[in-house]
């Protein structure tokens, strides 16, 4: 029995020491060695570097040393054992226990605890650990340690924090179709499209029972609306598409438009809207095939029977913006069948074309829809993305380094500036990057350029001479898809393209006038996904509607 010396460099400190024993002396009862694998040894107490250990045969529950005799056994090794202000070794009670005041990484080593009872102060060295072997089972697994730790809790902290800011960003950005938190069964909501609808069709109900005649229009009117519609399956879109641009326009803002309906068949009578009475009354054109032209004629019945839809809707695209040239409209807007019309969408556009004008003189087009699924993170502007990110990891480290040298020099180690440059900033960038561009970078509502990305051809509105350059490129073109042949002639000579933030258009229609268009395993059709999202947060208050972006 009695003191055995084991001071070295690496063992605790006498500070550190002198406070792991009045830990231990202020337990009460006894203390039992409870533990009979590995190293033999139950650590009963750690301060800073210093730990106890009672090593060796193993005690029943209510056995054991009593608390203050384990207390003065440690007092003893540190009188003996005190060497340039660090003590450590152990204590023989007999002759199988022990207790070592030795660095707790050789508590857990039977060659440094043998078969006695002994009490161990020792400093904790992470590396010399892993290289020893494994911790048996009575030390504190690495979970534990690591909430003992400032660095440790921090980075708890960090989890649980960023665990709770992903799932507020479920709750938030699920309407972003550029984010990963994007929620199909919830953002393709129809909202204030909805309450439009229900108007739009209270107006062509209303028309359906009226009398009244033609609206007065102006001898050269300031806008040629344009709609070319055909039979679709179910539902006709172009009656509330109708019926949205014209409900809530005022008599002066009605005399201004000029609105030509395209029937879109050989045989007009195939369509259900050809002989209602509201396309009578409210629309100033119905607008047919000329037949006496029978070349072209043939050639459109021929296209309709082979179902060649791309001839057919480059020449009806073609055919209906002549005929709006011929009006002497200033502006022409062409607007498909299958869309709603905010309230108030005239002066809107008015004003946004204005804004335009101001700001090119050789534009192409103001979109008044678009789809923002496309607006994400594209591909080919990662580069950029990754200098910026670069870039901010970068100048945290700087400012670390430089907060480290002129004040907080204890506070801030190095494993502090990694962690914080290497696992807490990149992991805010990826947050970041994964709530969506839309849901960070927003569009501003006004009047944008937008040469890419700005799907697709539901509204759009050209000058009168811009139209007549239209329908030059699409004679040209004779077959296609209008938005695309307009994008990549718009690209080679270099032609402005503007649109309108909040659209002032939302596509409604679930069903393609080309056909069906359901995507493999997927529950919603191809024509369905082309949606505004932003359309559907415009508010109605009395007769004016605002949007959370914009004022009115």
């Amino acid at each position: 029995t009695g003191v055995t010396c084991q001071t070295s460099s690496g063992s605790p400190t006498t500070g550190d020491v002198t406070d792991v024993i009045n830990e231990l002396r202020g337990g009460g009862g006894k203390c039992p060695q409870t533990n009979g694998e590995a190293s033999d040894c139950t650590t009963l107490v750690t301060q800073g570097s210093a730990a106890i250990s009672i090593c060796g045969g193993t005690d029943k529950e209510d056995e054991g040393t009593e608390y203050e005799k384990l207390s003065q056994y440690a007092t003893q090794i540190q009188k003996a054992c005190l060497e340039d202000g660090r003590a450590g070794g152990m204590y023989t009670i007999g002759p199988d226990k022990r207790m070592e005041p030795c660095p707790n990484i050789l508590r857990a080593f039977k060659s440094q605890c043998a078969p006695n009872a002994v009490i161990m102060l020792g400093r904790v060295y992470p590396a010399i650990r892993q290289m020893l072997g494994h911790i048996h089972s009575d030390t504190p697994t690495h979970a534990s340690r690591l909430l003992t730790t400032v660095a440790g809790r921090s980075l708890l902290g960090f989890l649980l924090l960023y665990l709770l800011l992903i799932q507020a960003c479920r709750l938030v950005f699920y309407r972003d179709p550029t984010s990963a938190f994007f929620d199909p069964s919830r953002a393709y909501h129809h909202g204030y499209s909805i309450q439009r609808q229900r108007q739009a069709d209270q107006f062509i109900q209303a028309a359906n029972s009226s009398i009244k005649n033609h609206p007065v229009i102006l001898s050269q009117p300031t806008m040629c609306l344009g709609i070319a519609t055909v039979e679709r399956p179910g539902e006709q879109y172009v009656r509330p598409a109708f019926g949205s641009l014209m409900e809530g326009l005022v008599e002066d803002e009605r005399k201004h438009i000029h609105t030509i309906v395209l029937i879109g068949h050989t045989d007009p009578q195939q369509h259900p809207i050809y002989h209602e009475t509201w396309l009578e009354t409210t629309s100033d054109k119905i607008l047919t095939y000329d037949t006496s032209n029978t070349t072209q004629f043939n050639l459109l019945v021929k296209w309709e029977k082979e179902k060649d839809y791309r001839r057919k809707a480059i020449f009806d695209y073609t055919y209906l913006l002549e005929t709006c040239i011929d009006s002497g409209a200033a502006w022409i807007a062409m607007i498909e069948d299958d869309t709603l019309a905010v309230k108030g969408w005239y002066p809107r556009a008015m004003a946004a074309l204005d804004v335009a004008d101001s700001k090119s003189t050789d534009w192409l087009y103001l979109r008044l829809f678009f789809t923002e699924k496309f607006f994400g993170w594209n591909s080919e502007f990662w580069p950029m993305y990754l200098l910026s990110s670069v870039t901010i990891v970068a100048a945290i480290a700087v400012l670390l380094l430089t907060l480290r040298r002129l004040r907080y020099n204890t506070l801030i180690s190095n494993w502090t500036i990694l962690t914080i440059c290497f696992v807490y900033t990149p992991a805010c960038i990826l947050l970041y990057f994964m709530a969506g561009k839309l849901s960070m970078r927003p569009l501003p509502p006004g009047v944008h350029e937008m040469p890419n990305y700005g799907c697709c051809a539901q509204g759009m509105v050209f000058s009168s001479p811009a139209a007549a350059r239209v329908v030059n490129k699409l004679k040209e073109k004779e077959s296609g898809f209008v938005d695309m042949i307009l994008e990549q002639w718009a690209n080679q000579e270099k032609l402005t393209r503007f649109a309108v933030v909040p659209s002032l258009l939302q596509h409604i229609g679930g069903h393609s006038s080309k056909g069906e268009d359901f995507a493999p395993a997927q529950p919603m059709s191809v024509a369905e996904t082309i949606f505004n999202f932003g359309f559907e947060l415009y508010e109605q208050h009395g007769d004016h509607v605002v949007h959370p972006t914009a004022n009115g």
